[in-house]
Parts: C-alpha cells; sequence; structure tokens
C-alpha cells in the first residue's frame, strides 16, 4: 500500500479570498496540490522557484510564507493504483495554466479539456483518470478547490490539518 494525497491550502489575498468562497461551501481552501514522493505538483498562475506557470513539481512547503491555511488528505491505497496516479500526474507536467477556467467562474467553459488546468481541475481529472474515484457529475465549467476536498472527504481520505 501507497499514500495517495492532497494539499489543500488558503493564501492571503483577494483572488485567494474570492476562490475560496465561491459556491458558498464555507472551506478555506483557495489552492490544492497533490502530494507525490518528489514534492507537490498543481497547476498554478504564478512563478514558483523560477518555474513557469503551469503544471509543475514543486518543492515542498514551497509556499509556507503565503499560505495562511494548510490541510492535508491523504489515503492508503494499493501499490499499482498509486503508481497509475503518480504516472497520470506527472504526465501532464508543462501543461500550461487554464487562463479561461478562472474566467468559467462567470462564463462556461467545459472544465475536463485537457489541454491547460487550474489547481482543482487537475486534482479532479488525476483522481478520476487513475481511478482513485469515477467519474464525476460536475458543474461543466468549474471545479473549485472546495470541490475537490468535498469529493476527497466522500471518497475515503482522512486529513490533518498542519
Amino acid at each position: 500500500m501507497k499514500p495517495v494525497g492532497y494539499q489543500f491550502v488558503r493564501a492571503r489575498g483577494l483572488s485567494s479570498w474570492l476562490i475560496a468562497e465561491d459556491g458558498g461551501m464555507n472551506l478555506p481552501f483557495s489552492h490544492v496540490d497533490l502530494i507525490l514522493p518528489e514534492g507537490l505538483w498543481g497547476a498554478r498562475s504564478d512563478r514558483i522557484g523560477g518555474k513557469p506557470p503551469g503544471v509543475q513539481c514543486r518543492p515542498e512547503g514551497y509556499g509556507n510564507k503565503e499560505w495562511i491555511y494548510r490541510y492535508r488528505m491523504t489515503k492508503m491505497v494499493p501499490d499499482e493504483q498509486a503508481d497509475k496516479l503518480y504516472s497520470i500526474a506527472r504526465s501532464q507536467e508543462k501543461k500550461p495554466y487554464d487562463k479561461l477556467a478562472i474566467l468559467s467562474f462567470i462564463i462556461q467553459r467545459n472544465w475536463r479539456d485537457d489541454d491547460s488546468w487550474i489547481c482543482s481541475e487537475y486534482g479532479i481529472w488525476v483522481g478520476e483518470q487513475s481511478g482513485i474515484w469515477p467519474p464525476l457529475i460536475a458543474t461543466p465549467n468549474k471545479v473549485v478547490p472546495n470541490g475537490l476536498a468535498l469529493v476527497c472527504s466522500a471518497t475515503g481520505f482522512s486529513g490533518e490539518l498542519m
């Protein structure tokens, strides 16, 4: 058995507040990364550690100074399934950040278009493709970090405030 997991965070700033408050779920999350053995994989719009925007592996603790809240959800799965999730996550490296997805908060866009990602779309897609959970019925224009946290909670992930 190996762990699979997600790190949910809330950062400072207006954009983080708007993302976390979207949908009225009363959860504090504005960003999410997958936790892989080599680091945190996610899609970001900013440059972190000199890496360009988009899907990248970032070092553990890369955003600790900006996070005001950090929560990890993990689950033990068979080695084969974890390895599949790790491989699928890595297959998206260097895909661009999905600037249109942020506009999907007000316009319609299919979040399953896999040419670019925001953090929560990437996390949900990797979970679906690896079989961690079945394909989800979700609003076709967006998936936010709070929605991904609910999926993890409903599918047997356990959480820990960091």
